[in-house]
């Protein structure tokens, strides 16, 4: 993809990519939703993305409601500081490993997932993307990539500028 939008112009992307590795039709089962929140200021944009799974599976259906996933993260190559951590419902959480490529012009960050029938997981993944462009003004692009094949995957994106205005007097926030 062409991500050149300008030189005041900062163009950001990302993609979610799930590969169900357990040999069946637990995707079937699986809910998932995104929300990412985005702090753009002069210096960098702060992306913090939470993805929640809800496996609707019954224990019934035994192992084939298991949803075992190697889930892949791709963003601009420029990107520093990434961390991937599950989160318990009662907010403990835990490092995950994760496997990391520069592929194409991007980088490519992967990590074993699962989610037990009838369970849930939270996913957090952090990332900064340096920004030199906005400094004297301009436009940030955002372009996120929707999982091929799913459907009504939820999605809330909050953007909260820190010390860039519109108008000199209030901070956006969207």
């Amino acid at each position: 993809t062409n991500t050149d939008c300008g030189p005041r112009c900062i163009s950001d992307n990302y993609s979610l990519i799930d590969a169900n590795l357990g040999v069946n039709k637990a995707n079937y089962f699986i809910e998932r939703s995104q929300e990412v929140d985005l702090i753009v200021n002069r210096e960098h944009i702060n992306h913090e993305l939470v993805v929640r799974y809800n496996n609707n599976a019954t224990n019934a259906v035994g192992a084939r409601g298991l949803y075992k996933s190697y889930t892949r993260l791709l963003i601009p190559q420029e990107s520093t500081n990434v961390s991937i951590k599950a989160i318990n419902s009662n907010g403990d959480f835990t490092n995950l490993e994760f496997d990391s490529v520069e592929i194409n012009n991007r980088k490519e960050f992967g990590f074993l997932l699962e989610v037990l029938p009838g369970g849930s997981q939270k996913i957090q993944i952090v990332w900064d993307l340096p920004n030199d462009k906005l400094k004297q003004g301009g436009e940030y692009k955002i372009l996120i990539r929707k999982q091929a094949g799913t459907d009504n995957d939820g999605l809330k994106v909050n953007v909260v500028s820190k010390d860039l205005s519109l108008t000199g007097k209030a901070l956006p926030v969207y």
